[in-house]
């Protein structure tokens, strides 16, 4: 606890991406850290971005707009990094925690010298893991994240195989792993009742990096089969039809995610890549058998056969799905299993000692 006759430092968290994963995930630091720093959080918006994002903070935040876009464009680039430099310069941090590839870029390219801050850089998942990006694109996010390695600052991974990456690319590295909450988790779905129908559930927006149409194919193999599908969150694209099995939730609020995980049987993600992604985690801690794809936020969580699976193709995840349709035993010993791994590993009463070491340090 910071001693009431000592200034606090101040944290300023930077994010262009501010929605999804991303959101929640900032809006947990700063409940970890809200009574031993000043926070400032510096964002842009996206069609993602609830219009009361302020809820999901502490009352003692202070946001910040800020001058970014997603698309690459050096008139904007050069626009987010004065833009910036003006923000900071207003608030004068301690702390500069940059969030996501763009505004990793862009924070470092603002002050490659550190500013006389200490500078964070949490990637969630770099950017050049993108399948749907060109080889050529791939190469070149690569080679501007090792040539941004260099400059003065540490990458903190919120993952294991992120932070694996992070020691090839960066020139000082560290990771804190993502958590969550049990407690909350626990008071929010009470007590769990599980729907009639076998359902299988994910959790996430629609686009190319989460593999709805893989999803979608899951499900229509499973039609007619007594098996329910169930995405929750974003919009199900007109160009594709859904199977009778399965249905798109919308956008829905948190506690009303996690109510529809808990009563589900099994958690599934079809990702083509990740950081660390809060639902796995969220949906472990339920104590859901989960099937996830190879993506490398996602392989690192599973000891197969032990608390999940890891499948790659069409016909493993059918298997994998089957197999647990079938076992109920199974279920029960994975599910069990992949909730003691949350409450060992990826708890956030051991995260917040660990992120506010870090901004102390």
């Amino acid at each position: 606890m910071t001693n009431k006759n000592t200034k606090k430092k101040k944290v300023m968290h930077v994010v262009e991406c501010f929605g999804g994963g991303v959101l929640q995930s900032v809006a947990k630091l700063c409940h970890f850290t809200k009574d031993d720093f000043d926070i400032i959080v510096t964002h842009s918006r996206r069609e993602q971005t609830p219009d009361d994002y302020a809820r999901y903070y502490p009352d003692n935040v202070v946001f910040e707009p800020w001058h970014a876009v997603r698309n690459i464009s050096p008139k904007d680039e050069i626009k987010s990094i004065i833009h910036l430099r003006k923000i900071v310069k207003k608030h004068k941090p301690d702390v500069l925690h940059l969030h996501s590839s763009k505004a990793g870029a862009i924070g470092r390219l603002a002050f490659p010298f550190g500013g006389g801050m200490k500078v964070i850089y949490t990637p969630r998942a770099y950017g050049f893991l993108q399948l749907n990006l060109s080889k050529k694109k791939q190469f070149i996010y690569r080679f501007l994240e090792k040539t941004l390695g260099y400059t003065k600052h540490i990458t903190v991974a919120c993952g294991m195989g992120e932070h694996k990456l992070a020691q090839e690319i960066a020139r000082k590295s560290d990771v804190i792993c993502n958590s969550i909450s049990l407690e909350y988790l626990d008071k929010t779905a009470g007590q769990r009742k599980l729907n009639d129908n076998f359902t299988v559930v994910t959790s996430g927006r629609i686009c190319y990096q989460k593999n709805y149409p893989l999803f979608v194919e899951i499900a229509r193999a499973f039609e007619g089969k007594g098996v329910d599908f169930i995405w929750v969150g974003g919009e199900a694209p007109s160009d594709i039809a859904l199977p009778k099995n399965m249905k798109v939730t919308g956008w829905v609020a948190h506690d009303e995610s996690v109510k529809i995980m808990a009563s589900a049987h099994i958690y599934v993600q079809t990702s083509l890549w990740e950081g660390l992604s809060l639902t796995v985690l969220e949906a472990m801690g339920l104590g859901l058998p989960v099937v996830l794809s190879g993506a490398v936020g996602n392989a690192e969580m599973i000891d197969e056969g032990k608390d999940g699976f890891i499948c790659n193709d069409l016909s493993k995840y059918i298997k994998a799905i089957d197999s647990l349709k079938e076992d109920g035993d199974l279920r029960h010993s994975l599910g069990k299993n992949a909730r003691a791994k949350i409450e060992k590993d990826y708890n956030n009463e051991s995260c917040a000692v660990a992120w506010k070491k870090m901004y102390e340090g």
